[in-house]
C-alpha cells in the first residue's frame, strides 16, 4: 500500500509508480495533483485508487485491461474531461467507481449495462443523450446534474436501493415495479409525467423520496428545448462555482501550508 492523502503534493503523478506491479492500494487523494500517467495498466494487481480532491485535468487513461484486479476506483472532485473509457465499466472485479463533479462529457458507455460494480456515482459532469439499460449489479447509482434525456432507465435487476437522477431533462412515466429494496430516490427536476409505483415496497426502509419540479406539464406538449437547456446550464454553473469556490479555499490551504513549511 502506498498511502499519500492530503499532503501539499502537486503537478504530475510520477510514471514511477506505475511500474510497481506489486502495489495494491494508491491513495492520492486531497492533493493538488494536475495530472496522472496515461496508464496503470502495468498495476496488475492494484484493487484500489484514489485520486478525488485533487485538480487532474485531461482525459481519463482509456488502457484498462481485463486482467487488472482492481475493485474501487474513486477520482472524483477533479477536472477531468472527456468521455469516461468503456473499459473502465468493464474491469471484472469492479465495485465502485466514482467519478461525479468533474467535466467528463460524451454519453454513457452501453458497457454500464454490463458492468459489475454495484455503486456508480457520475453526478455534476456534463453527460448527455439516453441512459441504456442499467446493469442487475447496480444497487446504488447517481447521475444527477448532468444533460441526460429520454425515458425513465430500465433495471436489469431488483437490488437498486439508491437512484439519484435529479436535474437532468428526462420524461415520461416512472417505472419502479418490482425494486422492492429502494430507499432513496431523488428524481427531482425532470419532466417525468408520473409517481413512482411504490407498491411491494416497505415504506419503511423508504426514508429520501425527492420529486419536487419532476412533474411539470410543458406547453404545448414538450416544452421548449431551448429553455430546458438555459435552466440546466445555470444550475450547473452554480455547482461548477461552488466546487471553485471549496478548491480556492484548499489552495489557499496548501499555499499556507507551503509558507509556512
Amino acid at each position: 500500500m502506498l498511502a499519500l492523502s492530503n499532503n501539499v503534493l502537486d503537478g504530475s503523478v510520477p510514471s514511477e509508480l506505475t511500474r510497481i506491479s506489486t502495489l495494491t492500494t494508491l491513495y492520492l487523494d486531497g492533493n493538488g495533483l494536475t495530472a496522472i500517467p496515461t496508464s496503470f495498466a502495468a498495476l496488475s494487481a492494484m484493487t484500489d485508487l484514489h485520486l478525488f480532491n485533487n485538480f487532474i485535468s485531461g482525459p481519463l487513461p482509456t488502457d484498462w485491461p481485463s486482467t487488472m484486479a482492481l475493485i474501487n476506483i474513486q477520482a472524483y472532485n477533479n477536472q477531468f474531461t472527456g468521455t469516461i473509457p468503456t473499459a473502465l465499466l468493464q474491469l471484472p472485479h469492479l465495485s465502485t467507481l466514482a467519478l461525479s463533479n468533474n467535466l467528463l462529457s460524451g454519453t454513457l458507455p452501453a458497457a454500464i449495462s454490463n458492468t459489475t460494480a454495484d455503486t456508480v456515482y457520475l453526478a455534476v459532469n456534463q453527460l448527455t443523450g439516453t441512459i441504456p439499460t442499467l446493469a442487475s449489479k447496480i444497487a446504488s447509482l447517481d447521475l444527477s446534474h448532468n444533460q441526460l434525456t429520454g425515458p425513465w432507465p430500465v433495471f436489469a435487476g431488483t437490488q437498486v436501493q439508491t437512484i439519484v437522477l435529479a436535474n437532468n431533462l428526462l420524461y415520461g412515466p416512472v417505472n419502479t415495479t418490482g425494486l422492492s429494496l429502494l430507499s432513496t430516490v431523488d428524481i427531482s427536476n425532470n419532466y417525468f409525467t408520473s409517481l413512482p409505483n411504490f407498491t411491494g415496497i416497505s415504506l419503511g426502509t423508504l426514508y429520501a423520496c425527492s420529486l419536487s419540479s419532476s412533474f411539470r406539464l410543458p406547453l404545448h406538449g414538450c416544452g421548449s428545448e431551448r429553455e430546458r437547456k438555459r435552466e440546466r446550464e445555470s444550475e450547473r454553473e452554480r455547482e461548477r462555482e461552488k466546487r471553485r469556490e471549496s478548491e480556492s479555499e484548499s489552495e489557499r490551504e496548501r499555499e499556507s501550508a507551503r509558507n509556512t513549511g
